[in-house]
């Protein structure tokens, strides 16, 4: 039986340099990551970085969301959207971004 993954939440709150997606794929220290726009790379942000040299079972995996930031020049890094007490999701990405 294929686990049923849940769709996407709305980006709408989101800042214009920000969005939300889910991980597909993971590789050294890169990302593959479906979006609303198809499948994006993203590596790991500052933060995020420095909290897995801390506690490498804090890395992100596949089926994950993540908030992805658009940095200028098109890099693209993503940090954990925490879900805590069963919310979560798109508010909590925003107080990140």
């Amino acid at each position: 039986m294929t686990p049923r993954i849940s769709p996407l939440p709305p980006d709408g709150e989101l800042p214009r340099d920000c969005a939300v997606g889910r991980v597909v794929r993971i590789s050294e220290g890169v990302a593959e990551v479906r979006t609303r726009d198809g499948l994006v790379r993203a590596t790991y942000g500052a933060a995020y970085l420095a909290r897995i040299a801390r506690d490498p079972a804090a890395r992100v995996r596949p089926g994950q969301l993540v908030l992805l930031r658009t940095w200028p020049g098109g890099l693209l890094t993503m940090e954990p959207v925490e879900r805590r007490g069963g919310g979560g999701g798109p508010r909590q990405a925003v107080r990140a971004c």
